[in-house]
């Protein structure tokens, strides 16, 4: 487990309580959630979340600068345009600048995390609070990101930048680690993810809000199946299906289930 010296903040919506732990890294981390009837999982294309009456998160305005486009079928050697897309999202961040839009086209992103700390994609470029930098699956979880070894697929080191719709799986511990702060982890589906690294101290999580930074919101993500082998006997606590460890995040809309923390 990984602890901080405050209490992260958030505002929880609805959480599925089938196999769930929301946690909240602290001295007095005890959270209360709502409990939903969880909706037919058996594949991606029959998910839906549930009817919610709370006030959905309402993003604020920002500027769009530029546009860069992604497709498994590009060269890293291409300007990025839609007519020669990069071929990878991490190719598209160093190119981009505040308020642009990464638009990743549907297909399968193979990427390698081989150790703990290690990330399939990091993503290091930030925005401002009036020019956010925005990575979109154009097709929601049409862009498959899947991710070998112990480490995480999606490490997002800098500030002011959405990860919006995509489909994430992998061996490793963490599905996205939101770590430069003010975040927007939205629509996404992660789930799967083997936790290989072994149940211990270093922990797991499908999203993870980590470092100095905060304030992410974390919102309308379905989480699935984190820690697969120990879901069954739901002895494995350091393996969290969202994971907070600083302060005035939000979370909210967010359906999880199958996590192995109980």
């Amino acid at each position: 487990m990984k602890f901080a010296s405050v209490v992260a903040t958030a505002r929880i919506n609805h959480v599925l309580a089938a196999s769930v732990m929301l946690a909240f890294a602290g001295a007095a981390s005890a959270q209360t959630a709502k409990t939903l009837v969880e909706p037919a999982f058996d594949s991606p294309a029959a998910t839906s979340a549930p009817a919610v009456t709370a006030a959905a998160v309402t993003p604020s305005a920002t500027t769009v600068t530029g546009h860069l486009y992604v497709s498994p079928s590009g060269s890293d050697s291409n300007p990025g345009t839609q007519a020669k897309p990069v071929k990878t999202i991490a190719r598209a961040d160093a190119l981009a600048k505040a308020g642009y839009v990464i638009h990743v086209a549907p297909g399968t992103y193979n990427v390698a995390a081989p150790s703990t700390g290690s990330a399939g994609i990091r993503t290091t470029k930030s925005g401002t609070a009036t020019a956010r930098i925005r990575f979109v699956s154009d097709v929601k979880w049409g862009a498959k990101i899947v991710f070998s070894g112990t480490g995480m697929g999606w490490n997002s080191k800098g500030a002011y930048v959405d990860i919006e719709g995509f489909d994430i799986t992998g061996s490793g511990r963490i599905g996205i680690l939101a770590e430069g702060g003010k975040e927007r982890i939205t629509k996404n589906f992660v789930h799967d993810l083997k936790v290989s690294g072994g149940c211990n101290g270093g922990g797991g999580a499908a999203i993870d809000a980590w470092g100095p930074g905060g304030g992410a919101v974390i919102d309308s993500n379905i989480v699935r199946n984190i820690g697969a082998q120990w879901v069954a006997a739901q002895s494995c606590n350091t393996v969290q299906g969202i994971y907070l460890t600083n302060q005035n995040n939000i979370v909210s809309n967010n359906i999880i289930s199958g996590v192995a923390a109980v």
